[in-house]
């Protein structure tokens, strides 16, 4: 951990002191101990499984531990699943309410990490994980936060919508994405310039496809980058929602959407 610090003439009590202190605020790793304690990491792991058996620690997951007994409820599931996934960021549902951006709550954590996990869904100390991997070329657009003393990637708002564009069933399905959408332009958070940049990043051209169309419905008034959002994308038709059944298609767009479809449903965002 970035935040640890010990003297190298610490004695190996004081060590071990260093360690269950450091593991009463955070979780720690047994590469992260191994570190502290001086020792080799299959030593550590032996060391830290026997205190687990003590009562001295408690293992949450392989190679991941906190002091004592601790408080599940209070256990920060954001750390959890960056402990788990080292390079990742927590985005989708997770980070938009976080930025303030929708009041529905997600019923897990949603990770975006390079690292292919062995499940897409994970539940661990009763902490539920909706891992998507992702390019390690995809890791822009994030912001570093600190909680219970250590650093965790959140996409920030302007990414976190992207990430919407580009699997609107991220955000709950395409209405419940609109409704967030909504929220950001009105928002302090919003840089519709920095959507445009980071949906160009994302060579995607259903991406631009839905971002244009949206910022038109929800009567945005960025018409400089809608123009652009159309000047880019690729050709051919995509749905609005993979996840609805689409027969009408917006032509202007390359759009299937549901029949009936219509952006009046929509209130005006305001420019």
């Amino acid at each position: 951990m970035d935040d640890v610090h010990f003297n190298i003439k610490q004695t190996r009590k004081d060590r071990i002191t260093t360690l269950l202190e450091l593991a009463n605020h955070t979780i720690i790793t047994v590469e992260e101990a191994a570190v502290i304690l001086g020792m080799p990491k299959r030593e550590t792991a032996k060391l830290m499984s026997r205190w687990a058996g003590q009562g001295r620690l408690s293992r949450l997951k392989r190679g991941l531990y906190v002091s004592g007994k601790p408080d599940l409820a209070n256990l920060d599931p954001w750390l959890f699943a960056t402990r788990i996934y080292h390079s990742c960021y927590i985005g989708a549902l997770s980070a938009a309410e976080f930025w303030g951006l929708t009041d529905k709550k997600s019923p897990e954590i949603n990770v975006f990490s390079p690292r292919r996990p062995k499940n897409l869904k994970t539940v661990s100390g009763g902490i539920h994980l909706s891992v998507r991997t992702v390019p390690a070329d995809a890791m822009f657009g994030l912001q570093s936060i600190l909680r219970q003393h250590a650093d965790i990637l959140v996409s920030d708002p302007a990414r976190t919508i992207i990430d919407f564009m580009i699997d609107p069933h991220l955000g709950g399905g395409i209405q419940n994405v609109i409704g967030i959408f909504n929220r950001y332009l009105k928002s302090g958070h919003r840089n519709v310039d920095q959507l445009f940049c980071y949906a160009k990043k994302t060579l995607n051209g259903a991406v631009l496809k839905r971002l244009g169309y949206l910022l038109e419905i929800c009567g945005s008034g960025e018409f400089n980058v809608m123009a652009f959002c159309k000047m880019l994308e690729t050709s051919g038709n995509i749905k609005l929602d993979p996840g609805m059944s689409a027969d009408r298609l917006i032509t202007r767009w390359g759009l299937w959407v549901p029949a009936g479809w219509e952006s009046n449903r929509y209130p005006s965002c305001g420019a």
